[in-house]
Protein backbone atom coordinates (compact mmCIF):
# COMPACT_ATOMS: atom_id res chain seq x y z
CA UNK A 1 0.00 0.00 0.00
CA UNK A 2 1.56 3.28 -1.14
CA UNK A 3 0.89 6.28 1.08
CA UNK A 4 0.80 9.71 -0.56
CA UNK A 5 2.78 11.68 2.02
CA UNK A 6 2.05 15.06 0.41
CA UNK A 7 -1.72 14.42 0.64
CA UNK A 8 -1.45 13.59 4.34
CA UNK A 9 0.79 16.60 4.99
CA UNK A 10 -1.85 18.91 3.52
CA UNK A 11 -4.59 17.03 5.37
CA UNK A 12 -2.70 17.31 8.66
CA UNK A 13 -2.33 21.09 8.24
CA UNK A 14 -6.06 21.44 7.52
CA UNK A 15 -6.93 19.19 10.49
CA UNK A 16 -4.57 21.15 12.73
CA UNK A 17 -6.21 24.44 11.72
CA UNK A 18 -9.69 23.04 12.42
CA UNK A 19 -8.62 21.69 15.84
CA UNK A 20 -6.93 24.97 16.80
CA UNK A 21 -9.91 27.02 15.62
CA UNK A 22 -12.28 24.89 17.73
CA UNK A 23 -9.92 24.83 20.71
CA UNK A 24 -9.39 28.58 20.86
CA UNK A 25 -12.94 29.74 20.27
CA UNK A 26 -13.82 32.27 22.96
CA UNK A 27 -16.86 30.20 23.96
CA UNK A 28 -16.89 26.40 24.15
CA UNK A 29 -18.94 24.44 21.64
CA UNK A 30 -22.50 23.78 22.87
CA UNK A 31 -22.95 20.48 24.74
CA UNK A 32 -25.71 18.50 23.05
CA UNK A 33 -24.97 15.34 25.05
CA UNK A 34 -22.98 15.02 28.28
CA UNK A 35 -19.50 13.75 27.58
CA UNK A 36 -19.69 14.45 23.84
CA UNK A 37 -16.78 16.87 24.14
CA UNK A 38 -14.54 14.03 25.35
CA UNK A 39 -15.49 11.96 22.31
CA UNK A 40 -14.72 14.93 20.06
CA UNK A 41 -11.34 15.42 21.78
CA UNK A 42 -10.53 11.76 21.26
CA UNK A 43 -11.59 11.77 17.60
CA UNK A 44 -9.73 15.01 16.84
CA UNK A 45 -6.46 13.69 18.22
CA UNK A 46 -7.02 10.26 16.69
CA UNK A 47 -7.30 11.93 13.29
CA UNK A 48 -4.39 14.30 13.92
CA UNK A 49 -2.06 11.53 15.05
CA UNK A 50 -2.93 9.39 12.01
CA UNK A 51 -2.32 12.26 9.59
CA UNK A 52 0.96 13.14 11.35
CA UNK A 53 2.19 9.54 11.19
CA UNK A 54 1.29 9.16 7.50
CA UNK A 55 2.90 12.54 6.77
CA UNK A 56 6.17 11.64 8.49
CA UNK A 57 6.35 7.84 8.66
CA UNK A 58 9.99 7.74 9.78
CA UNK A 59 9.49 10.29 12.57
CA UNK A 60 7.24 8.34 14.94
CA UNK A 61 8.70 9.78 18.13
CA UNK A 62 8.50 13.33 16.77
CA UNK A 63 4.85 12.75 15.82
CA UNK A 64 4.14 11.51 19.34
CA UNK A 65 5.95 14.46 20.91
CA UNK A 66 4.14 16.99 18.69
CA UNK A 67 0.74 15.39 19.34
CA UNK A 68 1.15 15.30 23.13
CA UNK A 69 2.63 18.81 23.21
CA UNK A 70 -0.24 20.14 21.12
CA UNK A 71 -2.79 18.61 23.50
CA UNK A 72 -1.02 20.16 26.50
CA UNK A 73 -0.65 23.57 24.84
CA UNK A 74 -4.33 23.64 23.92
CA UNK A 75 -5.45 22.83 27.46
CA UNK A 76 -3.04 25.30 29.05
CA UNK A 77 -3.94 27.95 26.50
CA UNK A 78 -7.63 27.53 27.19
CA UNK A 79 -7.02 27.91 30.91
CA UNK A 80 -4.72 30.91 30.66
CA UNK A 81 -5.95 32.84 27.63
CA UNK A 82 -9.70 32.34 27.42
CA UNK A 83 -11.79 33.52 30.37
CA UNK A 84 -14.87 31.50 29.35
CA UNK A 85 -12.83 28.28 28.94
CA UNK A 86 -11.02 26.08 31.44
CA UNK A 87 -8.13 23.68 31.24
CA UNK A 88 -9.25 20.12 31.91
CA UNK A 89 -7.28 17.01 32.78
CA UNK A 90 -10.17 14.96 31.40
CA UNK A 91 -9.93 16.70 28.04
CA UNK A 92 -6.18 16.07 28.05
CA UNK A 93 -6.79 12.41 28.90
CA UNK A 94 -9.30 12.12 26.04
CA UNK A 95 -6.66 13.64 23.74
CA UNK A 96 -4.13 11.03 24.94
CA UNK A 97 -6.59 8.21 24.28
CA UNK A 98 -7.10 9.52 20.73
CA UNK A 99 -3.34 9.76 20.18
CA UNK A 100 -2.85 6.23 21.50
CA UNK A 101 -5.60 4.85 19.28
CA UNK A 102 -4.12 6.63 16.27
CA UNK A 103 -0.69 5.15 16.91
CA UNK A 104 -2.13 1.66 17.39
CA UNK A 105 -4.19 1.99 14.20
CA UNK A 106 -1.16 3.01 12.11
CA UNK A 107 1.00 0.32 13.73
CA UNK A 108 -1.61 -2.33 12.86
CA UNK A 109 -1.77 -1.12 9.25
CA UNK A 110 2.02 -1.21 8.97
CA UNK A 111 2.19 -4.73 10.39
CA UNK A 112 -0.56 -5.90 8.04
CA UNK A 113 1.23 -4.69 4.91
CA UNK A 114 4.52 -6.45 5.76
Amino acid sequence: MRINRRFFQVLSVVALMVVLAAAFRPQPLPQVVDGLDKVLHCLAFLFLSITFLFSFPRKTFVCLLVSVSLAAIIELGQGWLLPARTASWYDFLADMVGIGLGFVFVWCLQRKKT
